[in-house]
């Protein structure tokens, strides 16, 4: 599939030197390319304040973390040369189709999810993706084997100071 869309790509660049000229090709290919590093270099600060948000209304951030997601995905895929790459890009960046991918991919998830070949898992609150216990998120109930290969991390929220010496 991947090989398919690379000829297709090669493709319609091609089509597109035809077309429009080398120049405005090659613009076309910097400034997309642009763009997805800017989309990427704000997707991080853009995914805190959504994720702190969500956790402000004490809700579970899965919204904020799959918009993070495909966000920084659409941004890769803006960098890769290409009309096609640069289309799916833009769709996955634009706040209006996100929702569409979005709920692709938790289908996509839940359905690994269900035949047990992906789970999210929170250690410190000892609960899945989500807090529903239908979804297919929900923390394994007591029988469901141990879950290994799981990276714990352990934080400490320092006070902040004005006084940068104290830190």
């Amino acid at each position: 599939m991947i090989f398919l869309i690379m000829i297709a790509e090669i493709f319609l660049l091609f089509q597109m030197v035809e077309a429009l000229g080398f120049l405005w090709t090659l613009l076309f290919c910097v400034a997309s390319a642009g763009l997805g590093w800017l989309v990427i270099a704000s997707t991080g600060r853009n995914a805190l304040y959504a994720a702190e948000a969500s956790i402000t209304k004490r809700q579970t951030p899965e919204n904020a973390v799959f918009n993070t997601l495909l966000v920084f995905f659409g941004g890769l895929l803006l960098i890769v040369p290409g009309p096609i790459t640069s289309l799916f890009g833009l769709l996955l960046v634009f706040p209006l189709t996100r929702p569409l991918f979005r709920g692709l991919v938790k289908q996509w998830l839940a359905s690994r999810a269900a035949s047990g070949r992906v789970f999210f898992y929170n250690s410190s609150t000892r609960q899945g993706f989500s807090d529903d216990s239908n979804s297919p998120f929900a923390a394994p109930n007591e029988a469901s084997p141990p879950i290994r290969d799981v990276i714990e991390v352990q934080h400490k929220v320092l006070p902040s100071s004005d006084d940068p010496g104290d830190r």
